[in-house]
């Protein structure tokens, strides 16, 4: 289990005023997500999952929009491009971002595959968990709690159903 990542711990340093009080339950999140795709990932690319991981969901802060993905993916693109030492693909970046949310299989890209079902087995509180063992999802929640995620998630999905009803999870793909 990864509990320290350097690229994680800046990214989420330089956005934390606008994150706020969501930080912590924010944080968790990423690290749940980051572990689990090292997992499937077979612990390859653990920069280019680092940074997507701590970059996938931030636009709903730096935005405040709940359609976030395109926000993300321009804050992770402008990260890569800015560290250039890294050798992240920037349009790799940019699909494990965009289809993270993707309803059917990532078919073009394995390493995004990977981190939509790393997301998909946090956001089920590890009832889908793609074959990762019961005991990483557990391990991962002992270490990173959830506080309150899923939960923020409701809630602005409810939010989201008042301003655009028909487009209640404008982040998710087909």
């Amino acid at each position: 289990m990864i509990t320290q990542n350097i690229h994680i711990n800046s990214i989420l340093s330089a956005h934390s005023a606008m994150i706020g009080a969501d930080l912590e339950s924010y944080s968790n999140h990423v690290y749940r997500v980051f572990n689990f795709a090292l997992y499937f990932n077979k612990e390859e690319e653990a920069e280019l999952l680092a940074v997507a991981a701590a970059f996938h969901d931030i636009g709903i802060w730096t935005d405040k929009t709940f359609d976030y993905l395109e926000p993300s993916i321009k804050l992770a693109v402008e990260y890569a491009n800015a560290h250039p030492e890294l050798y992240l693909s920037p349009e790799k970046l940019t699909q494990v971002i965009e289809f993270h949310h993707k309803i059917t299989t990532v078919k073009l890209n394995a390493t995004a595959e990977h981190f939509r079902r790393a997301d998909i087995a946090d956001l089920t509180f590890g009832l889908i968990r793609f074959g990762m063992p019961k005991q990483l999802y557990k391990d991962a929640v002992r270490g990173f709690p959830i506080k309150g995620f899923h939960w923020m998630l409701v809630k602005l999905t409810l939010k989201q159903l008042t301003v655009n009803p028909l487009k209640p999870l404008p982040m998710f793909r087909w």
